[in-house]
């Protein structure tokens, strides 16, 4: 080979390296590997003492965690849970956290009704959990019992007598109950035709009579004289001669006899209004813009 053609060799393979390292500086994978180094350098020269970390993303598991996660395990289980258990929950724990705290960087509890429910929920219990209460004496109850006495007013009873005639039955049956009211009236014995529920019922209330015979039956048999025969009152399965005979009035019970649910119905009402009172005072911090509908 003659000197020229050495020569010409050698600038052609300078060119090729030249090319060849041309095009891997301008990788974009090199760009972000040296970018890297480059951010490691300045946190390595600005934290001496080894990688910080965010404390958004340190998961404390406290003692008293620790007990409630071993408390939650033997509710379940029966027993209290080996070291390797023990380890395992708390794992559980920390990805359950860990998860929860990205849902909450991206938004996803946003939009959500359910979780938006919840955390209404949740600060309404709050708010019921400062209401310190003290024991409701007598005079409070009976002031209670006394504002919400529909609540309480045990109702009137009734001994109920009928007579029953079955519709499709031969004759008219309200033809054939009102003869049986007339001869009942006048002292005769009247049989009537077999009621799934007897003849008799007794210490009845409105309601229950409302459940057997409908409602329309048990209002005319309770407003009706008292203790003689009378009707025919029609119910869905035909129409009776009925005697109805006041048991028992109805009344307040004393407070003695309802303490334990005339306090718990106090309570109840007492964290409802001081409930109410406390979002009353957080709505002030807010003002509400509606806009008005298309």
């Amino acid at each position: 080979m003659s000197t020229e053609e050495l020569q010409e060799s050698k600038r052609a393979a300078a060119t090729t390296k030249a090319g060849r390292l041309g095009r891997f500086l301008r990788e974009p994978l090199l760009h972000f590997a040296l970018g890297g180094l480059a951010l490691f350098g300045l946190d390595a020269a600005l934290n001496p003492g080894g990688p910080q970390v965010q404390d958004s993303y340190v998961i404390e598991v406290n003692a008293a965690r620790v007990n409630e996660i071993e408390g939650r395990f033997e509710a379940q289980h029966g027993r209290e849970p080996t070291d390797e258990e023990l380890d395992r929950a708390i794992h559980q724990f920390a990805e359950d956290e860990a998860l929860y705290r990205e849902a909450l960087a991206l938004g996803l509890d946003q939009g959500d009704p359910i979780v938006r429910r919840r955390m209404i929920q949740n600060m309404r219990f709050l708010t019921e959990d400062t209401a310190v209460l003290d024991e409701p004496d007598e005079d409070t109850l009976r002031e209670f019992m006394l504002a919400h006495r529909d609540n309480y007013e045990r109702p009137p009873r009734y001994r109920l007598e009928h007579r029953f005639f079955a519709n499709g039955s031969g004759d008219s049956a309200e033809v054939r109950a009102q003869s049986a009211v007339a001869d009942l009236q006048a002292g005769l014995e009247v049989t009537g035709e077999p009621f799934i529920r007897g003849g008799t019922m007794r210490h009845v209330t409105e309601r229950d009579l409302a459940g057997i015979f409908g409602p329309e039956f048990a209002s005319a048999a309770v407003t009706a004289d008292g203790d003689r025969w009378q009707g025919p009152l029609r119910s869905s399965y035909g129409w009776h001669a009925v005697r109805v005979h006041l048991v028992e009035s109805g009344h307040l019970p004393e407070v003695s006899e309802i303490r334990g649910r005339i306090a718990n119905d106090w309570i109840e009402s007492e964290r409802d209004r001081i409930n109410a009172e406390l979002v009353g005072e957080l709505m002030v911090r807010y003002e509400i813009r509606v806009e008005e509908g298309q």
